[in-house]
């Protein structure tokens, strides 16, 4: 695929491992930097409402509502950056011998707080996902409390005066109502977001297989007969890539002119992607398939060869494995599968 001599390519997978760190510790910078930040608003607005008799807090709370959502936005697409340093990482470690690298072996968390013993529907997980979100979530339930609030509390005072009740319980009931629908929209939200990113995850890990096997299967180069294998390869890539547009669609295919144009097919030396075995009848294979969705996607080829390979598994629960089973009927379930796997592997 290039003509760099193996001293040559260790040192440029060398050169990459330092920059691939790098730019981890940037991201993780980054994002404990603004992690520290996002108390601060809701504490200074607080204190600010007092002396300006409250006109203020509503446009500030929207204003940090607005701000701390965006930061979620970011922050999500600052995880997709950092996992897939990660996953680079450990990739150039093994391919310089390092078998035990830091990125390789990271370990998973191992240990869960559980405050009612015995009960792991209630355990706390110790890990960065839980304790991040924990924050994001207290921001946001502090910016519609401070927006809330007010609001109750002109129409509790209004409602109170009409019933002719005591309107000094207007506040405290202000209070409660607030905080309680600050905490219910919250969560709603991030239900609501955990569930389109989860739906997302399975769909894209879905696409990969799916575009891979069909892409893998075809004859290299692309024949004419095979327009219709290619009609669905298009869409696929294009669903990938997260849009079903017609302008989305503009742009994969001059990608595919390009990476699959008679220079590059016919080249010794393609830089882009490793050519199939030379034989005329031979088909994309599974590597190839790989290196060209990822190219037309801009998705990393490491991750279409997991995915489609099944090396990272499933993320997907068993239809089989329902949580409602007992634990010995998923325990006989998980012992055929493992009996399963082993005549494959002798097989």
């Amino acid at each position: 695929m290039n003509d760099l001599s193996p001293k040559q390519l260790y040192d440029s997978m060398q050169a990459e491992y330092k920059e691939v760190a790098q730019n981890f510790r940037t991201l993780t910078d980054i994002r404990f930097k603004l992690l520290s930040f996002l108390p601060i608003g809701p504490v200074l607005i607080s204190l600010a409402a007092p002396w300006s008799k409250g006109q203020i807090s509503v446009p500030l709370s929207l204003f940090g509502l607005i701000v701390t959502l965006a930061l979620i936005v970011y922050n999500e697409r600052n995880n997709q950056l950092y996992d897939e340093l990660v996953s680079r990482a450990a990739q150039l470690e093994r391919l310089l011998g390092l078998r035990d690298g830091n990125f390789a072996h990271r370990p998973k968390s191992w240990f869960k707080i559980r405050p009612i013993p015995e009960t792991p529907e209630f355990a706390v997980p110790i890990e960065h996902g839980w304790a991040i979100g924990t924050i994001y979530r207290a921001s946001i339930v502090a910016w519609l409390f401070m927006l809330f609030s007010p609001i109750f509390g002109s129409l509790g005072a209004k409602v109170l005066s009409a019933a002719r009740f005591n309107v000094r319980l207007a506040e405290p009931l202000s209070t409660v109502f607030a905080l309680i629908t600050a905490i219910s929209v919250c969560q709603l939200f991030f239900n609501w977001f955990e569930k389109q990113k989860c739906d997302r995850q399975k769909r894209m890990r879905r696409l990969a297989v799916e575009v891979v096997n069909k892409l893998a299967a075809l004859k290299f180069p692309p024949q004419p007969d095979q327009r219709d294998a290619w009609v669905a390869i298009f869409s696929l890539v294009v669903d990938l890539r997260g849009a079903e547009s017609s302008k989305e669609f503009d742009k994969v295919l001059p990608c595919a002119r390009f990476y699959l144009s008679k220079d590059l097919m016919q080249s010794t030396s393609n830089m882009y992607y490793p050519l199939p075995p030379s034989e005329s009848s031979s088909d994309f294979g599974a590597t190839t398939a790989a290196h060209v969705i990822a190219l037309l996607t801009d998705l990393p080829a490491r991750w279409l060869i997991d995915v489609h390979s099944g090396r990272r598994g499933s993320e997907e629960k068993s239809e089989s494995e329902d949580e409602s089973e007992s634990e010995d009927e998923r325990a006989k379930l998980r012992r055929t599968r493992i009996i399963e796997w082993l005549q494959e592997i002798r097989s």
